[in-house]
Parts: C-alpha cells; structure tokens; sequence
C-alpha cells in the first residue's frame, strides 16, 4: 500500500476529530444575550492550519491519487529545471506559470514549491476566516476543511485552489480596497479561471439584492433540468474568443483523459449545491436578515453557481462547480454565526457542522 493512499483517510479522520471536539463545546454553549464571546480556540486553529501546511505540503508525489500533482512533477523536470529563466507575459497564468519556471531554474525542487503552495491555500484561508468570523474562527476552518472540495484542491487541482484562497481574501477584505484590489489580481494570475468570480464579484458589488439572485439560481436549475446546453456552447464560444482553450475544451470537450469522473445532470452535486442557497433564501425571506456582508457573499456564490448549473453536462463539470464551491463553506455558515438566528444558534451550528461533514465522509466513503 502506498503512503499517498492513506492520506485522505488520515486528513478525513483527523478534521473528524477536531469536528467532534468542537461540537461539544458549541452544542452545550447558549446564545450570550449581549454580543459575542471569544472561543479561546485560536491556539488550536494555528496548531492545525500548520500541521495541514507540513502534513499536505510533504506529501509524496503521486499521479494516481494526487492527480494533476503528477503533471506538475513531470513538467518541472522536463521543460523547467535547469532551465534559464526568461519571463513570459503571455503566458496563460501569469503568476503561477513564470513562477513555476522560476523555480525551476533556480533548482529548488517540487518538494518546496508544493510546501509553499499548501501554505498559501490553508494560510490565506485562516486570514478569511479570521476577517469573518474574529470570534468564532476555528470551527468555520473547520467547516473549510471538512468540504467537499478541500481536499482535492490543495492536492490535486492545487493551483485553482491557491487562486480561490487568494480570493477569499480579497472577499474578506473588500472593505479595503488596497487589500482586497492586489489580492484579486494574484488570484487571477495565479489561475486564469478566476475571471468568472471576479465577474461576480464586480456584479455583486454593483447590484446587491439578493432575492434577484435567488430567484435566477431557480431559474437555471430549471434549465438544466431541461438539458438546455444553449449557455454551455455559448460560454465555450466566449471562452476560445478570449484566447482560453482550455475553457472552452472543459465545457464542449469529450477528451477526459482518464478523468474517470461523471457527467450528464449531477443530482448529488445539485443537492449539495444547493444547502447554502436554502440557508440563504431561509435567511432573507423567513428570518429577514439584512446584512451587506452576508448579501454579498451569497449572491458572489449564487452567481457562480448558477453559471456551473447552466454548464452541468459538461465532462468537467467539477472543476467549474468548484468556481463556486471554494466558498461554500463560508456562505453556508456566515448567517448562523454573525447574524442573529435565535437562542440556539450555536447548537445549529455545530450539528451542520456534523451533516457539512458528514456529507464528506459519505461521498468519499460509501458513494465513490
């Protein structure tokens, strides 16, 4: 048995554990009447983020259960390493592509480079959940790295994974733009996809009510539903105009090479899609909660998540769902923890956290 295999049981068995601690602590704590108390669970929150950074940053190469890691691996040695560096202003990633060659021409090896990119993705992800959540910063971490998504994309699709927790950053701190601004620019050279949030973003910021977005997510599950593919081709079609050949290969290609993966109408996917979408039409409709934060990182996530519904059947389908599921965590949470849901609101909190997670152990374990 190989090492890698064992990691994504190992990873999965340690943020259970951590989820079931901090469960007991938030299913017995009551409401506090005037504001919010501090946790006094920072020290364990850094404790973990840096073991995740040691523990996913030293991982052992491996194509087969890592994915693109493998890729990564064998470019680096055959085009990069040794290789005098020369700065490429059309290159498709900006940052990361003449970062990469950099790196390779200075020969300092695939090991550091994935060390320093596992820190990118699980430090850049602390500093959003500390801006958000200043009091509650653990447990929504917490809710980050039991999702769905995680995982896979600090191992296998490591680049859109850096490029989405450079944007939660930039999300985190829209209210500064001299922060938030530079961060949604390395997030788009980092990956090129970040285009479609940082569209979002801007629609977001411009036209906030919530109950339009809303009512358009409802809109384009109806059209998938339909297997209306109109939008798909029409996207692909932008995406090859705008020189994205990749883009336009994962909405209309049928070349998977091995993906392995499942296409045509994704029910599972639309379900779990769809919990921060419930929570939030619960929370504007029902419990008329009014917050701009809040409005503006649901309707960022249900903007991008309407476009991947509009793209469902496409072959890689995932990697388009995951331009929204980056945040999913945060949408899912945000109301429950800063906003004012009731008497119990932590111990609904923390059995969400219990069925976020448990979500993932029934994919990884049982449905694949």
């Amino acid at each position: 048995m190989e090492i890698a295999q064992l990691y994504y049981p190992i990873y999965l068995l340690i943020v259970t554990l951590f989820s079931i601690q901090v469960y007991g602590k938030y299913n017995k704590r009551i409401n506090p009447i005037l504001g919010m108390q501090k946790r006094g669970l920072d020290g364990e929150c850094l404790i973990l983020m840096f073991f995740m950074i040691l523990f996913i940053g030293l991982r052992p190469v491996s194509g087969r259960y890592f994915g693109d890691m493998g890729n990564y691996v064998a470019s680096y040695h055959a085009f990069y390493e040794n290789v005098p560096f020369v700065f490429n202003p059309l290159a498709e990633n900006l940052l990361w592509d003449n970062w990469w060659a950099l790196w390779g021409s200075m020969c300092l090896g695939t090991e550091t480079f994935f060390l320093l990119s596992a820190a990118i993705y699980f430090v850049c992800t602390y500093i959003a959940c500390r801006k958000w959540f200043p009091n509650d910063t653990f447990i929504a971490y917490l809710f980050f790295l039991a999702a769905f998504s995680t995982f896979s994309y600090t191992t296998n699709g490591c680049k859109a994974g850096n490029a989405a927790a450079l944007f939660l950053v930039a999300m985190a701190y829209r209210d500064k733009l001299y922060v938030c601004i530079p961060f949604l620019l390395l997030s788009l050279g980092i990956h090129h996809s970040m285009k479609l949030p940082i569209v979002a973003f801007i629609l977001a910021s411009l036209f906030k009510n919530p109950k339009m977005y809303l009512m358009a997510w409802g809109i384009c599950l109806l059209l998938s539903l339909a297997h209306i593919t109109w939008f798909q081709v029409l996207f692909a079609q932008i995406s090859a105009d705008n020189g994205d050949a990749h883009g336009a290969n994962y909405l209309l290609g049928s070349d998977t090479n091995g993906w392995g993966g499942k296409s045509g109408f994704r029910y599972d996917f639309v379900l779990y899609s769809a919990m921060p979408v419930w929570v939030g039409y619960y929370a504007v409709f029902k419990k008329k909660i009014k917050s701009l934060n809040y409005n503006f990182i649901l309707n960022v996530y249900t903007i991008l998540n309407s476009v991947w519904m509009l793209c469902m059947y496409a072959e890689f389908t995932n990697r388009i769902a995951y331009l929204s599921w980056f945040m999913y965590p945060f949408v899912l949470i945000y109301p429950l923890v800063c906003e004012n849901w009731g008497i119990q609101k932590y111990r609904t909190l923390s059995k969400i956290m219990l069925y976020h997670l448990g979500f993932t152990l029934f994919m990884q374990i049982i449905y694949y």
